[in-house]
């Protein structure tokens, strides 16, 4: 019985042991499994962090410039800007920068910075927990770790990049020291659009140094590079900065960076935000205009690839036009506002445009006489602006009339004329739509006269008669031959385009007169120079690239014109300030209806030169002559120009065709108008014998010798009788 129950006792002890034995076998199996598997992982994972390219730390300092894409006058030593996503910084060491700023900065992003060796596990787990049990997001970056993804790294959000991170993070803060990185850190934070760094953001937002930032006004800086759109000072929601503000003091209490007493100070401290000028200090406009190329051409990341471009911009020019504008329009409202008791003229506006009329290159581009005047829109570039031209569009109609065979000494009858078949023969007065029947700008009538005293005096009758005959959409067309591309369809304007019932941009209508200063050659306007890559390579550069678009003929006539100052000397007199005294200057006025805007183009055998005056609002401005409120500014511009380099003279030599020139006689003798002329001698292939208008210009009922052709009165009535 006893040696029974010994056996068994002995059974159940061996399959015990037999099965603890199996049971550690099991788990030594497993932990082997394990153990490999885990060693497999690390290996592979330390393959491929080793074949992970990794940027070179070393160039934290020396990135900024590389990237800086730089916009130079055309000498290539006056910066005009520097454009990049990081535009606004001015470095300055830690020592330079206020202690306040550097204790909100740590307590609000990073209060262990001096304590940990890059990354912050502490921080990785709080922000996991915030993020996993809360509405709020946290991240857990050092600022190390942001020194890294803002210097070395872009912004993504991978796996790859975030190891990346935290290997380099542990590497910078082994090769630089902590006040070194946050040096960094202060002088490359992000502040709001173009502003980089605690020293740029503290001039912008506050007009002083870093130096001496008080506690509050720290504690705003610390708050906006969290998110510098939602917390900006000047943005639709001020009150979310005011919120970010207060909890940055709090950490800062509770990380024993400031004392209670301040602390409760600065809560309630008033702190005054003074917005400096934009990021541009020459050639506003310019710049602007430079930068949308510079944008369609190379993408919108032009900012960021180190761009050296080299501008056609003639600086010194530039700031003499600046100058000159702003100053001679403050004086004309000055001047002129007590005299003008229906219209406000304070807010009056003014455009230049200077090009080199050999090459279109654009020498000068004032946009409003002030950029910074909000009153009048001042950042809005009004030379590239549509607004209409006035009788400044007249040369290139009858540009399009002399490639058809016209001459300046066809006759043509400044007289009533009724343009619509189906309303009543002219009667001298003025008349509503759907009748036509334009008037002067003096309300008068010179008679018969040369296509030269009619262009040169600028008669509207004359250039609506011209129109006619060339056709609207023939005029477009060729206006179009000349770089002015805003016009549309014929239907759009009718006969009044000749009168400036178009749009177009100062920049473009300057540019159409090119032609006639060169021999019929157009150059489009361009603002290039030269574009370097960041190594030196050159990108793009200038070439001459003008092409034909009116016969030499053509030019010389509009040039003989518009530099006779005999032609012009019925209204604007015999010394205006369209006329320079030993210098050969072809000059255009336009003013539009209701005195909306004043025009004036002009040019030598070097320079084009085109001004504008008016108000942004497109509001009247006025009982003046429009064009010659913007005339003597313009004449002071130009003077500046020629006294520079005094141009050569304009050809204005033409073949005549005695065919047209001076009086041509119906066989009754009268005096035929220009569309009876043009018929006679079949000029314009769309105008024939029967035309409807045929009978609806008047002509002088007196004979041929009785034309007037130089008469210094206008004429107020022209006898009307039996039209030819």
């Amino acid at each position: 019985m006893v040696i029974t129950t010994i056996v068994l006792n002995f059974k159940k002890y061996m399959n015990k042991k037999k099965r603890s034995l199996n049971k550690r076998k099991i788990l030594l199996e497993v932990l082997i499994i394990l153990i490999s598997a885990i060693t497999l992982i690390v290996s592979a994972a330390l393959i491929w962090i080793s074949g992970l390219q990794m940027p070179d730390f070393n160039t934290v300092a020396t990135r900024q410039m590389e990237s800086t894409t730089k916009i130079y006058d055309k000498t290539g030593k006056v910066l005009l800007f520097a454009f990049r996503e990081k535009i606004r910084r001015t470095e300055v060491p830690l020592s330079k920068i206020s202690p306040n700023v550097v204790k909100a900065t740590i307590s609000i992003e990073d209060d262990q910075f001096y304590n940990h060796g890059g990354i912050s596990f502490r921080g990785i787990v709080r922000a996991f927990y915030i993020n996993l049990f809360s509405s709020k997001t946290q991240g857990g970056s050092t600022i190390t770790q942001q020194v890294v993804k803002n210097a070395l790294l872009t912004q993504e959000k991978t796996l790859e990049r975030k190891i990346k991170e935290i290997i380099l993070s542990i590497k910078l803060e082994q090769a630089l020291t902590k006040d070194q990185i946050l040096a960094t850190y202060l002088n490359d934070a992000p502040y709001g659009g173009e502003i980089y760094g605690v020293e740029e953001a503290s001039q912008y937002y506050f007009a002083t140094s870093s130096s001496f930032l008080s506690i509050p006004q720290a504690a705003y800086l610390a708050a906006i590079p969290k998110n510098p759109n939602k917390f900006n000072p000047y943005g639709k929601f001020p009150e979310l900065l005011e919120e970010r503000k207060n909890v940055v003091l709090r950490r800062m209490l509770e990380t024993n960076n400031v004392s209670k007493e301040d602390y409760e100070k600065a809560l309630v401290e008033k702190v005054v935000f003074v917005k400096k000028e934009d990021n541009i200090s020459k050639a506003h406009h310019f710049v602007f205009f430079v930068k949308d190329y510079l944008e369609k051409k190379y993408g919108e990341d032009f900012m960021t690839k180190g761009l050296s471009v080299t501008t056609t911009l003639d600086y010194d020019l530039q700031k003499e036009a600046e100058e000159t504008a702003k100053t001679y329009i403050e004086s004309y409202i000055k001047r002129e506002q007590p005299k003008n008791k229906k219209v406000n003229i304070s807010t009056l506006n003014t455009g230049l445009v200077a090009l080199d009329a050999p090459t279109g290159q654009i020498l000068m581009m004032v946009g409003s006489r002030d950029y910074s005047d909000e009153k009048i829109d001042g950042k809005y570039n009004i030379a590239t602006a549509l607004r209409q031209p006035g009788s400044s569009i007249k040369p290139i109609i009858y540009a399009a009339a002399f490639e058809k065979g016209l001459d300046p000494e066809t006759v043509v009858f400044d007289s009533p004329t009724e343009f619509n078949t189906g309303c009543p023969l002219a009667d001298g007065t003025r008349r509503d739509a759907p009748c036509y029947s334009p008037q002067n700008y003096d309300e008068g009538f010179f008679g018969g006269i040369s296509i030269r005293e009619a262009l040169g005096n600028s008669r509207n009758i004359p250039a609506v008669k011209t129109l006619y005959l060339v056709g609207v959409q023939n005029a477009i067309d060729f206006a179009k031959r000349l770089g002015i591309t805003s016009l549309k369809g014929a239907d759009r304007y009718g006969l009044s385009l000749v009168l400036g019932g178009g749009e177009v941009s100062l920049l473009e209508l300057t540019a159409a007169y090119g032609p006639f200063s060169q021999g019929g050659d157009y150059n489009k306007p361009t603002a290039i120079l030269e574009i370097k890559d960041k190594d030196g390579k050159i990108l793009e550069e200038y070439k001459d690239s003008k092409f034909n678009v009116l016969s030499p003929d053509t030019a010389a006539k509009i040039s003989s014109i518009l530099s006779d100052n005999s032609a012009r000397s019925r209204v604007f007199g015999p010394y205006s300030k369209l006329y320079f005294p030993g210098s050969d200057v072809a000059a255009k006025t336009g003013t539009t209806n209701n005195v909306k805007d004043g025009w004036v183009i002009g040019y030598t055998t070097d320079t084009l030169l085109g001004g504008w005056v008016g108000k942004n609002d497109n509001t009247s401005f006025g009982e003046v002559n429009a064009s010659l409120s913007i005339v003597p500014l313009w004449n002071t511009i130009f003077t500046k120009i020629i006294a520079k380099k005094s141009p050569g003279y304009l050809n204005k030599e033409y073949n005549p065709n005695p065919e047209l020139d001076g009086q041509k006689c119906s066989p009754e003798g009268r005096a035929m108008d220009i569309i009876q002329t043009a018929i006679a001698y079949s000029i314009f292939s769309n105008i024939r014998s029967g035309d409807a208008q045929e009978n609806r210009w008047l002509t002088s009922s007196s004979a041929c010798a009785a034309v007037e052709t130089s008469s210094s009165t206008p004429i107020t009535a022209v006898s009307t009788t039996t039209p030819l």
